[in-house]
């Protein structure tokens, strides 16, 4: 779903065209289909639609469909389904604090601290554990003196269009880190992931 607009805050109001099954189907893959004045279905192609597929794969192909169209603007705001826990306030910080930069892109992260990513390792066939002394180092530190390490939430990415186009990419080493905070940084990859969110929604009605 791409929705065409000037503010991106409005996207909170935005209520989807339900298409049937038999609607959506009708749609060639890899076409852009307009379902109202600034609403708009993309259908990935097969190829951005596999497990391995990556996110940008099927970015690219929407923006180069429709290129020459000036009437996209110049950034786009990419929100994933799998990352649901979202709020107009926290968009209206980071479009904010994007704007007011030089940076060409904007993404939400979390601070990654338990388990903290340095005290992982990897295991041989047998279960045996692989231990360098670097490792060693590592797992035996406080995870208070470790390096601090982030990790992209999936919920908002925000990019220049030109940018994408140039980089091939939603991030560079010209984005600006927006940092989020609790349980509203789930990102769903697994059964027990969206059961967590279904708890979470009905606890905290969110």
């Amino acid at each position: 779903m791409v929705l065409s607009t000037d503010s991106f805050e409005v996207f909170s109001e935005c209520i989807p065209e339900t298409l049937s099954k038999e609607e959506f189907g009708s749609i060639p893959k890899g076409t852009v289909k307009q379902v109202k004045s600034n609403e708009f279905l993309h259908v990935r192609r097969d190829s951005d639609a596999q497990p391995m597929a990556k996110t940008i794969s099927g970015v690219l192909d929407f923006l180069e469909t429709v290129s020459g169209n000036d009437s996209w603007g110049k950034d786009l705001l990419l929100l994933q389904p799998t990352s649901p826990f979202r709020n107009s306030q926290e968009l209206s910080e980071m479009v904010s604090a994007y704007r007011n930069s030089d940076f060409k892109s904007s993404a939400s992260g979390k601070l990654l601290e338990s388990p903290h990513p340095e005290k992982s390792f990897e295991i041989f066939e047998n279960s045996r554990i692989k231990v360098t002394p670097e490792i060693l180092e590592k797992l035996e530190s406080p995870r208070q003196i470790l390096r601090k390490l982030y990790v992209f939430d999936g919920a908002y990415y925000l990019t220049a269009i030109s940018h994408i186009l140039e980089k091939r990419s939603l991030i560079s080493d010209e984005t600006q880190l927006f940092r989020r905070t609790g349980w509203g940084t789930l990102n769903i990859d697994n059964a027990e992931d969206l059961e967590l969110a279904n708890y979470l929604s009905l606890k905290f009605n969110i």
